[in-house]
């Protein structure tokens, strides 16, 4: 009898080990390929830093070296020397602050309106500003800089500022639009019916869900603005006033190009994007899959939307009815944000572990009602 019950599990655990050894070679594939993917995109910038510790005779020498030999660590000391690096520095986070601050606020609220008010025309207007992400930049950049010529902007940085105030880039209103759909919308009823007003809903409700979604907005803002070249060309002739990307091409000239200390300073002014998408990584991905209903389960269960006196994260929701949100903060019952003054609102006390305040755990309570 063991034997013939052996004998009948043979093939299964085969079978079994077959797609095991075939589930183990598809991931081996998929990490080669991710590995080939991976240095290829390194290669230039391995390229890149290798240049800046050489000398112009170095670089190009077939078949490549690609450790310098002898290092020449002077490259970057003339480099940042050779053009006024500290102004142009200044100049492009001049320019960057408040262009990205502006896309920030503005498209935030036009993608609400887009996605969370009801109002005649919504989606028409919408599919007419997406059709415009069909147009070239090329097509527009003749009209938009006469209009700012006639307006005698030109050589000054409200070209390139004052646009971002008023929507930004349309990508970036369909990308939080995309995320806020994802946002439940009984959040926005639940508000409602305790008193808020559509920009308290915004402020109080919508943002703090929307983190991840607004950081990689953010992120794409910084790096479009860092990275601009064509823009302060157009619209900048004063030299005192040029960014970063164009002081890069102060080392190219017609006749002659200081290729070492183009690499130099193309490494320095790399080093922040580099720095930044380290540190904004995590935010950068989870924006852009737009998992905006499983972030608003997690964050709700850590208790992620702010006080209303600016504490931060200190409390968790409650509610024993589904059109009610209960924000409580810790140690305290205050009231939502948006009811008036003389509204108190009555809270079981929350359970608590180990009695430390920071560890706040999901309140109990029966009913929360306010009164006056």
């Amino acid at each position: 009898m063991s034997e013939d019950l052996a004998a009948a599990r043979a093939p299964r655990r085969s079978r079994a080990l077959g797609r095991t050894a075939r589930a183990r070679f598809v991931t081996l594939c998929v990490y080669l390929l991710l590995l080939a993917g991976s240095a290829a995109m390194l290669v230039p910038l391995l390229w890149l830093v290798r240049s800046s510790f050489m000398g112009m005779s170095q670089i190009f020498i077939f078949p490549p070296e690609w450790i310098p030999d002898p290092w020449r660590w002077d490259n970057y000391p003339k480099a940042l020397t050779t053009i006024p690096f500290g102004r142009y520095f200044i100049n492009t986070l001049f320019i960057l602050v408040p262009t990205v601050a502006g896309t920030l606020l503005t498209a935030t609220l036009a993608a609400y309106g887009f996605a969370r008010l009801q109002w005649p025309g919504r989606d028409w207007v919408f599919g007419i500003l997406l059709s415009a992400l069909m147009l070239p930049y090329a097509v527009t950049l003749i009209p938009t800089f006469l209009l700012w010529a006639e307006l005698g902007l030109v050589n000054t940085y409200w070209p390139l500022v004052l646009p971002d105030w008023f929507g930004g880039s349309i990508f970036y209103i369909f990308l939080l639009r995309q995320f806020f759909l994802t946002l439940p919308r009984e959040l926005d009823e639940a508000a409602i019916i305790d008193g808020a007003n559509p920009l308290q809903v915004l402020r109080y409700v919508i943002v703090p869900l929307s983190r991840p979604a607004l950081i990689t907005v953010g992120i794409f803002s910084s790096l479009f603005e860092w990275n601009d070249f064509l823009g302060p060309l157009i619209y900048l002739n004063d030299s005192r006033r040029f960014t970063l990307a164009l002081g890069l091409a102060e080392f190219t000239g017609i006749y002659t190009s200081q290729w070492h200390l183009l690499m130099a300073a193309a490494t320095v002014v790399i080093a922040p994007v580099l720095v930044l998408f380290l540190f904004a990584q995590r935010y950068f991905i989870e924006g852009i899959a737009l998992t905006g209903i499983k972030g608003l389960d997690q964050r709700a269960s850590r208790g992620a939307l702010p006080a209303a006196d600016g504490t931060g994260p200190a409390f968790s929701g409650c509610c024993c009815n589904a059109s009610t949100i209960l924000r409580i903060a810790s140690g305290s019952s205050n009231m939502l944000p948006w009811w008036p003054p003389s509204t108190v609102m009555t809270v079981l006390p929350l359970e608590r572990k180990n009695a430390s305040s920071a560890s706040l755990r999901r309140p109990i309570c029966s009913s929360a009602v306010p009164y006056t």
